[in-house]
């Protein structure tokens, strides 16, 4: 048969096969300038294949071919020789088998960790909201003082409450999680997939777009470690993915921080991958702007994209009501995406989010309500762009460059 069929029949390239004839591996007869392979070399082809899963490398199956061809297996030297390497291989494989087993049973044990942290997760997600933080908690409708029935303490903290004021407010403390008025069971903001799991990041962004992300992250953080000791209340939220969870454990044990967003789900997740924080944490449901929070109180709110994707689903700053939260001489410290070179990527928003109004997003406006606000930016630098001609998530548009900026401001 030709070169093509034979190689068609064993399943193998045809360079691969060349390669075996150059070096006298196969054998085969020429006719009028072509190669005819017959059983002899079907016969030597099994051979290299069967070589092959004995894991030997190409350079040994050469010699190993060249020994059989050229003395036909009838030289005594050469036979002991033959023999030689194959208990090489032998032992080589019985050291790889025994390693492999000890790496099982390692890999088993890993397993066994999954699965008990698996099981956990997927109990019902609880907490309790500390003591601590009720003193810095008011009505958001009026500012005055909550009241506190039915409650349930466990931990030194409330497990299961009403919360309400005389004004109207009311609110249900569930599990651990304060469920305001306005939560909603899944996020409003659509531009990715499922922005509630950290596996779709992955699957959202680009590599190199993830990349960035981390070194915004590493840099927001850095500021941010440089200023903890002043921060006992921290602020966070809303929520994009799961990145904060990387940096929340650098605070104090005293430390109280807030997790918020609208998404019930999503602070559902949040209770779950907070679970072993020795840090207080109350989580809260429901939209920023009607957070319990007294005016002052936080000496720290973290933007994690948290103005950028509000502003896409509901045309607000949040910047505006985390002044009102932030104490004279707290921190406001964040990320933030450059789309002044991004267009079409804006346009491309409103196809989730009809009613966005892309100039809201520009860095200019964003640092101008952050002025107004009564936020002094003492840093904002930008850690670099996406690569030009990639899709860095659904919405952008290849040819377009965005940029990741972070930044510090303190409330003056």
């Amino acid at each position: 048969m030709k070169i093509g069929e034979f190689a068609k029949k064993h399943g193998v390239k045809i360079s691969t096969v060349r390669y075996y004839i150059d070096n006298a591996m196969i054998t085969p007869r020429r006719e009028n300038n072509q190669y005819i392979l017959d059983e002899t070399c079907d016969r030597q082809m099994e051979k290299i294949l069967r070589l092959k899963n004995y894991r030997f490398k190409l350079s040994d199956i050469e010699k190993i071919c060249f020994y059989e061809n050229a003395t036909n297996l009838k030289d005594r030297e050469v036979l002991k020789h033959l023999i030689r390497i194959f208990r090489d291989k032998e032992a080589k494989i019985k050291d790889d088998i025994s390693e492999l087993q000890s790496i099982s049973g390692l890999l088993e044990s890993e397993i066994d960790r999954y699965r008990e942290k698996l099981r956990n997760a997927e109990a019902a997600a609880e907490s309790t909201v500390p003591i601590e933080a009720l003193g810095i908690m008011c009505c958001p409708y009026c500012g005055k003082s909550l009241h506190i029935s039915g409650a349930e303490i466990r931990d030194n903290g409330i497990y299961d409450a009403q919360i309400s004021c005389r004004c109207g407010f009311s609110a249900p403390v569930r599990s651990g999680m304060i469920v305001l008025p306005d939560a909603q069971n899944e996020s409003p903001f659509r531009l990715f997939d499922n922005e509630n799991l950290v596996l779709s990041s992955e699957t959202d962004f680009s590599a190199s777009y993830l990349l960035l992300l981390d070194k915004g992250h590493i840099d927001m953080y850095q500021n941010i470690d440089r200023i903890k000791e002043d921060v006992r209340y921290v602020l966070c939220g809303p929520l994009s993915f799961s990145f904060i969870l990387k940096n929340i454990s650098m605070f104090s044990e005293d430390t109280v921080i807030f997790i918020n967003d609208i998404s019930m789900e999503k602070i559902k997740k949040h209770m779950t991958y907070f679970s072993d924080l020795k840090q207080k944490v109350v989580y809260i449901a429901g939209d920023i702007r009607t957070v319990p929070l007294k005016k002052d109180s936080i000496d720290l709110y973290i933007d994690d994209f948290s103005i950028v994707n509000y502003i896409v689903p509901y045309n607000y700053n949040i910047a505006e009501k985390a002044a009102e939260f932030v104490r004279s001489g707290g921190y406001m410290a964040g990320l933030l995406v450059d789309y002044s070179k991004a267009p079409q990527t804006l346009a491309a928003f409103r196809e989730d989010h009809p009613e966005f109004i892309p100039g809201l997003l520009s860095t200019g406006r964003i640092k101008s309500v952050l002025s107004d606000a009564g936020f002094d930016i003492s840093y904002m630098e930008n850690l670099g762009s996406s690569k030009t001609g990639e899709k860095n998530f659904a919405r952008h548009s290849g040819n377009e460059t965005i940029s990741l900026l972070s930044y510090m401001a303190k409330k003056i």
